[in-house]
């Protein structure tokens, strides 16, 4: 068989499976909702801070716990942005479902030049 025969084939496969999958899900209950995680759940998907430099270490960690959150505290637009930029990552009320944060830097403080590297994942509202 011919290598165009094969792809094809492949193809006209592919788009079978592409129109028939929706159906299959649909019929056997599968539900499309997002699965909705909290920040204790959040915080496993963080890098350890050996993975930004060896000998790092965490200086600052926080998450929204083990329950989802809901409604917004801050009123962002009319927050003045210094508190805006020392609150998100570190306080509930954003209006996410759930967050998980962290920073880490130099264990020893050796360094040349200090760095500092901060990560953080927050969910919106129905992601």
């Amino acid at each position: 068989m011919s290598f165009r025969v094969k792809a094809s084939a492949i193809a006209v496969s592919a788009a079978i499976c592409t129109l028939l999958a929706p159906a299959a899900m649909a019929s056997a209950g599968v539900s499309h909702a997002t699965v909705q995680v909290t920040g204790k759940k959040l915080k496993s998907g963080l890098l350890p801070p050996t993975r930004f430099q060896p000998g790092y270490s965490t200086i600052f960690a926080g998450n929204s716990g083990g329950r989802l959150e809901h409604g917004a505290v801050f009123h962002i637009p009319s927050m003045k942005c210094v508190n805006f930029w020392n609150f998100i990552g570190t306080v509930k009320g954003f209006g996410e479902t759930a967050f998980a944060t962290e920073s880490a830097t130099s264990k020893s403080g050796k360094a040349p030049i200090l760095e500092i590297f901060s990560q953080s994942v927050r969910l919106p509202v129905g992601e």
